[in-house]
């Protein structure tokens, strides 16, 4: 499979007012809280166009002038008209502005975080989702949230959905099955051009839905249906092909890093939760990919299918190690190689070069010390339990604190 380097860069400042920041960084721009040590994704402009496009993983953190800020927002219209084909969300953004997906027509696969609560009005609007799924804690979906969406054929919706917006569903034409978690049918107004959808319930809540006035109460537009436990399901799970690529992942710079994302194949006609060695889900998704973050060592999660009411049998599916850069160039370093030693909670660098920067990820590639060499004389206040890599120039690292 094809494996995606991932490297570092000083978050460039394009705009400042107010003690607010516009920053980019990796390609995607964000409006930076110094206050409350936040970010929100925003959108990039130029010319009238909204210029994001192909493949987009947006981090958990973006790096600034000395300090990680938390993405916790995607702004409104951040990614509207743009020409982005797949987005991938962190569970670090609580919220998505109205409108935020609008228009992005070459949009098919998406993943939402965990802890969103509301998706807005017109979010996924005109997009080309062919299969979407709502996480559980999420409340409330936003009226017209996917007008448009003509080529949405499956929606998966959470136990803890409270309402719908009116018109959410206009101009879903080819919207065929929708699973809904929840004993207790949500309150939606309803679409005009919904015909004959099918509402798969659990078993428990088949008479609830029934009862219902939007959801029973016209079979012209939703017929609903009991859960069967023994539903045959194609699904498919594995690695990607070679000719597989992620656009934007964190800006390029001439320094190697020796972390990257690995991309994980998902296919089929439900949707499915990733879990971590713990056992937390991360992410539940009907994307057709997802990508998982590579770090020093091999990681293994489990992926299971689901449709939302009941789970498919998991698949254990391992994440490799990545490749380790430890090369030294004879340029920069004539006389001897970097030495990294921690002593008392201080890193310690012996043979410091005068040119290149000093850098320090964590385990899965988050930045948090960024200097030029001949600025450094040690490294300290840096938090504990945890494996870090420190890059000298090209020279790698690993150490644990």
């Amino acid at each position: 499979m094809k494996r995606f380097k991932i490297t570092m860069a000083i978050a460039a400042v394009v705009a400042m007012w107010a003690g607010a920041y516009e920053i980019e960084s990796g390609g995607l721009h964000y409006e930076i809280d110094a206050e409350n040590g936040t970010a929100v994704l925003v959108s990039h402009i130029v010319d009238g166009i909204n210029r994001y496009n192909g493949e987009v993983v947006v981090p958990e953190a973006v790096y600034c002038d000395g300090r990680n800020y938390e993405v916790t927002a995607v702004g409104e219209g951040a990614f509207a008209g743009s020409a982005v084909t797949l987005v991938q969300l962190p569970g670090s953004v609580r919220q998505i502005g109205k409108g935020a997906f609008a228009g992005a027509r070459e949009l098919q696969g998406l993943t939402l975080p965990m802890g969103l609560e509301r998706l807005s009005e017109r979010a996924l609007a005109g997009t080309a989702l062919t299969a979407v799924v709502l996480p559980e804690g999420l409340t409330t979906v936003g009226g017209e949230a996917f007008a448009g969406c003509a080529a949405l054929h499956t929606l998966l919706l959470p136990s803890t959905l409270d309402s719908i917006g009116p018109g959410a569903l206009d101009g879903c034409y080819n919207l065929f099955e929708i699973y809904a978690a929840g004993n207790v049918a949500p309150r939606f107004a309803g679409s005009d051009d919904v015909n004959a959808v099918d509402v798969i319930v659990a078993p428990g809540a088949v008479t609830a839905f029934e009862d219902d006035e939007t959801w029973g109460g016209d079979s012209d537009r939703f017929v609903v249906w009991a859960a069967e436990e023994d539903s045959w399901y194609d699904i498919h799970v594995g690695e990607l092909g070679d000719g597989s690529s992620v656009s934007r992942l964190v800006a390029e710079t001439e320094e190697p890093s020796p972390f990257g994302l690995h991309g994980v194949s998902l296919a089929g006609d439900v949707a499915f939760r990733v879990l971590d060695k713990w056992g937390e889900t991360v992410a539940v998704t009907a994307a057709p990919r997802y990508y998982l973050p590579q770090g020093e060592i091999a990681e293994t999660y489990t992926i299971v299918p689901t449709v939302m009411m009941s789970d498919l049998e998991p698949v254990a599916y391992t994440v490799p190690a990545a490749p380790v850069v430890t090369g030294v160039s004879d340029e920069m370093y004539p006389a001897a190689e970097p030495q990294v030693v921690v002593h008392d909670g201080t890193v310690y660098i012996n043979n410091l070069p005068h040119e290149g920067w000093v850098r320090v990820f964590d385990a899965y590639g988050r930045q948090y010390y960024e200097r030029p060499a001949a600025q450094v004389t040690n490294i300290g206040n840096l938090p504990e339990n945890r494996v870090y890599i420190v890059m000298v120039g090209n020279h790698a690292t690993k150490i644990a604190l």
